[in-house]
């Protein structure tokens, strides 16, 4: 399952407020992007992308499902721009294609950057000691703060000794 949700709101919102609204609508399926904002946005990938062992790099939701006021620019400098000042609710995750097992000291993270920050980890995994193959799943989500022409972008690096693969079911 590989995908990320921004949601935003162009106020405060008090502790322990209930957070609704009439058009919400989040969507989770493998390989997909779900931006709900005051311009939302929807797109998913199936393309497999690569991932080089121990190089970060920037997750591209390279296909449009929604997007009416084009926020988000796509392929390797994939990032999604704010169109209003707010408080946006970022959430993500990924999901690598099988692979032979991991091993003490392997790692993968899922990273949010901001104006080509780093502005949060969401999600790190290491040495799960698993011989057998499996399916690397990355997940988390974090409030971040934007200016109107902020933008911020998904990261991923892993180090599992070899370069894995998305898993390019956008149905999964």
């Amino acid at each position: 399952m590989t995908y990320a949700t921004v949601w935003t709101t162009p106020r405060n919102w008090a502790n322990l407020e209930t957070l609704t609204s009439d058009n919400m609508d989040i969507y989770v399926s493998s390989n997909l992007l779900y931006l709900y904002a005051r311009d939302p946005a929807l797109y998913v990938s199936n393309a497999s992308q690569s991932f080089t062992t121990a190089v970060q790099a920037i997750v591209n939701f390279e296909d449009i499902v929604y997007d009416p006021a084009t926020r988000v620019t796509i392929g390797a400098a994939w990032k999604y721009t704010a169109s209003v000042a707010g408080t946006y609710f970022v959430d993500a995750a990924l999901l690598f294609n099988s692979s032979t097992g991991w091993v003490a000291g392997e790692y993968a993270i899922l990273d949010l950057f901001k104006n080509g920050t780093i502005y949060a980890t969401l999600d790190y995994k290491d040495s799960l000691n698993s011989a057998n193959a499996m399916y690397m799943h990355l997940d988390g989500g974090c409030l971040v703060q934007l200016a109107t022409s902020d933008y911020i972008d998904v990261r991923c690096v892993q180090a599992s000794g070899g370069t894995l693969t998305l898993n390019s079911s956008s149905a999964y």
